[in-house]
């Protein structure tokens, strides 16, 4: 997920769904695919279902600021509240960091799907069976020291948010089917969806009568429209942009004037970036702590 910024610095966008949805929109403006999104980065981030989803992908899975092992392949975050999940490859003694493949620098939610596809691609477990875009043609590193971080090019900004775009989209959807396909994956998460107390709940803003059958039902439906994650990466850059002053650097979404109205209509976020950029090989904040206590 990446380092989190503030729900309040959030555009007041929202997705097109209707009413029986019960999982509310934050107060603080968050799109409805969003709050659902948060959800499930939350039920995923339970330590019984992470470990046993890197195991379907190949890898271990360790809460520590660095691989515990060099001779095995890995997925590693810190245990905190601004977790970022990375791969370790035992084979070519290499971390593999979403932010350099796939993912929009300091965006948050999806590093730990990220970190995932990785492994199962690299071990071939076929975990994932669609391509995700190879953003590392469309990003540089900027910077030196502590200072130093990823953007965007500024010259190739366009064709960089149709792969976030595409890579989100992806992500979630593949995700989402692994859970419903799975059975003891779904179990897991459906443990972990009905343990949850009532300020957790309260947090949500998830009503006490609503199924977790019910909410994965409704997510597929919802993330099976790309208008409504796009929204979802989009808000995530204008949020950059508008509230720069919080973070450093300034302008590392590499997309200059992003809330500017008019600026999503200037290219198609829909139109799959070309081949040449595409994978030839092949977290994070949550609202709450990673689930560490699973009975």
């Amino acid at each position: 997920m990446g380092v989190f910024i503030a729900k309040q610095y959030m555009s007041r966008r929202s997705s097109s769904t209707t009413p029986s949805y019960k999982i509310i929109t934050s107060s603080a403006g968050e799109s409805l695919v969003e709050a659902y999104h948060a959800v499930f980065s939350y039920l995923s981030s339970s330590l019984n279902i992470y470990t046993e989803l890197a195991k379907l992908c190949g890898s271990g899975f360790y809460r520590r600021a660095s691989p515990p092992d060099k001779n095995t392949s890995t997925i590693f975050c810190k245990n905190n509240a601004e977790t970022h999940y990375k791969y370790y490859n035992a084979p070519t003694r290499r971390i593999y960091d979403p932010y350099e493949s796939f993912q929009l620098y300091n965006s948050h939610g999806n590093c730990f799907a990220f970190a995932l596809y990785l492994s199962s691609k690299m071990n071939g477990a076929n975990m994932f069976p669609q391509e995700l875009v190879d953003i590392s043609p469309f990003i540089e590193q900027v910077g030196t020291g502590h200072k130093k971080y990823l953007r965007v090019k500024p010259s190739l900004e366009k064709e960089a948010y149709r792969a976030f775009v595409q890579n989100d989209y992806l992500i979630i959807n593949m995700m989402l089917n692994i859970v419903s396909s799975t059975q003891h994956i779904y179990d897991m998460y459906e443990y972990e969806w009905d343990k949850m107390t009532q300020e957790e709940r309260d947090d949500f803003g998830i009503d006490v009568r609503y199924s977790f059958k019910s909410y994965l039902k409704d997510f597929k439906k919802m993330a099976k429209n790309i208008d409504n994650v796009h929204h979802m990466t989009w808000d995530q850059i204008i949020n950059w942009d508008e509230a720069s002053q919080n973070i450093l650097p300034h302008d590392n979404s590499g997309i200059p004037h992003a809330g500017t109205p008019g600026h999503l209509q200037e290219f198609d976020y829909k139109t799959r970036v070309s081949s040449k950029s595409r994978s030839r090989s092949w977290g994070e904040t949550r609202r709450r702590t990673p689930r560490s206590n699973d009975t």
